[in-house]
């Protein structure tokens, strides 16, 4: 793994709230650009507190936050540029977040 960095983009279905995720270059066999986060509805940051802090707001309210962890590995050539791949991630990112909103973080009590 070579040094992490974070990588922010916005939500596709609330457009103020913001998703950071930790942005690397990783190796095994093969080499891979990798983007990582835990998304709840909304939003998401690769650290965990940062789930716990709207874990606790909504806890207040008699609620809680779902979430789930994210790992996307984008297959990339060795030794290349990660932020050649920079915009490819975000997109990606976006999408998982939006599915994830729409599809699996449903307020079924409505």
């Amino acid at each position: 793994m070579d040094g992490s960095q974070d990588l922010k983009f916005l939500s596709t279905r609330q457009p103020n709230h913001s998703i950071t995720a930790r942005w690397f270059q990783a190796w095994n066999n093969k080499t891979y650009a990798v983007l990582q986060w835990y998304a709840w509805p909304g939003g998401g940051h690769y650290a965990p507190y940062q789930w716990f802090l709207a874990d606790q707001k909504a806890q207040l309210k008699h609620k809680r936050v779902p979430w789930i962890a994210v790992s996307i590995k984008i297959p990339m050539e060795p030794l290349g540029n990660l932020e050649d791949m920079e915009s490819l991630a975000k997109s990606l990112g976006q999408e998982v977040q939006k599915t994830l909103e729409q599809e699996i973080f449903i307020d079924k009590t409505n």
